[in-house]
């Protein structure tokens, strides 16, 4: 799909099989347009979610091989990981903020998982084997990154796979490893 193409142009173009499914908070149709992680920029790929099971079976058949602003568009089912897919074996029911374990300690120089790997799982307060963007700003906080929860927010949304609004392990993994490369922290956490 034409990465310059904007989210009122995905709905009226997807949006002649069937009604799309509107956002909750916003009104806006329910759109999610993947962005690359590093520029900020559309990746051309987008998940519509209707608001009928059959509108959505029916665009799979209709739109997939269609021309859309001078590209040819694959149109599939997005299926949803489980949590259990997602959570890569993160062990569940551990509390956080000294609900069960100790706080994460840094490891010197060792670039370590594990240091990661204690940091996730300190501040995944619910033990829920992800974390959401409050329980990511204390983690930001503790790794001396003092963000808003707007910019907490927009981190989560920036290195979230699926658009679900929590970060599992491997992805707040790869936070902390640009937040290394970009020198935000320090190599021995």
């Amino acid at each position: 799909m034409d990465p310059s193409a904007s989210q009122a142009e995905i709905a009226d173009f997807f949006g002649s099989i069937g009604r799309i499914k509107p956002d909750r908070r916003t009104g806006d149709p329910r759109i999610w347009m993947y962005k690359d992680k590093m520029s900020g920029r559309n990746k051309g790929e987008c998940t519509v979610t209707y608001e009928d099971v059959e509108a959505a079976k029916s665009a799979i058949d209709w739109f997939n091989g269609k021309d859309f602003r001078g590209y040819t568009i694959k149109v599939s089912v997005a299926e949803r990981r489980t949590a259990t897919d997602r959570s890569q074996g993160t062990p569940r029911g551990r509390g956080g903020f000294g609900g069960g374990i100790e706080p994460p300690q840094r490891l010197g120089g060792s670039r370590g998982s594990a240091a990661v790997r204690n940091c996730f799982a300190y501040f995944d307060a619910n033990g829920s084997g992800f974390l959401d963007y409050r329980e990511l700003r204390h983690a930001l906080r503790y790794l001396g990154i003092d963000t808003s929860l707007s910019g907490a927010i927009d981190l989560l949304r920036r290195y979230d796979d699926w658009p679900d609004g929590k970060l599992e392990f491997a992805e707040f993994a790869r936070l902390v490893e640009d937040l290394r490369a970009y020198g935000y922290i320090d190599d021995g956490f």
